[in-house]
């Protein structure tokens, strides 16, 4: 089931302002006379977008897409559950039975968990330099420009053009944590 709150690239709390405003940007960027790429490329992905915007933008159809999606999210995790579970009484008879390994293999084995953590915490601070780097960038930037930034971005850089628009006011969240663009942003959108 696709996520249509993925593909505008908007979280599942997302007022209709906002899914409006990422649905805008989105047609911009694919968009015959701003998309540089495969034309059927282009064309499914407006596709998808156009019909992910239909539902969101209704509220009867966003209720009936918001229980699916909860209920499809909630199988999933029963099956992942299951399999773990499988996963993990298989791991078990095989520990038990393979319990005589020796100071060497267990030694690589550590190494190899070391390296692992290590490339973890490696791509994780380079997402936070993403994000932040954006996020200064945007704090330098003059309204104008820091709107169009942000709706030409996507992903971590995206998240930390948020962060500057959240301080510079141009968007702002309610109590349950939906961003709102203010008067001022929707000006220069």
């Amino acid at each position: 089931m696709d996520n249509y709150y993925e593909i505008l690239e908007v979280g599942e709390s997302a007022s209709d302002e906002v899914i409006k405003a990422a649905y805008r940007a989105l047609v911009k960027k694919y968009h015959p006379d701003n998309y540089i790429g495969d034309v059927r490329e282009r064309d499914k992905s407006l596709s998808v977008i156009n019909e992910a915007y239909e539902v969101l933008s209704n509220t009867e159809k966003r209720k009936i897409y918001d229980a699916k999606l909860y209920n499809s999210s909630r199988m999933c995790e029963q099956q992942d559950k299951e399999e773990q579970s499988g996963e993990t009484k298989e791991n078990i008879q095989y520990a038990e039975s393979e319990t005589d390994i020796s100071k060497e293999d267990r030694g690589k084995i550590w190494s190899f968990f070391k390296v692992i953590g290590k490339e973890i915490q490696n791509t994780s601070e380079k997402y936070i330099k993403e994000v932040d780097n954006a996020y200064m960038d945007g704090l330098n930037m003059k309204d104008e420009q820091l709107v169009l930034a942000f709706k030409r971005s996507q992903g971590r850089k995206r998240m930390g053009y948020i962060q500057a628009l959240e301080e510079r006011g141009l968007i702002l969240q309610d109590e349950k944590g939906k961003f709102i663009p203010s008067h001022t942003m929707r000006k220069y959108w």
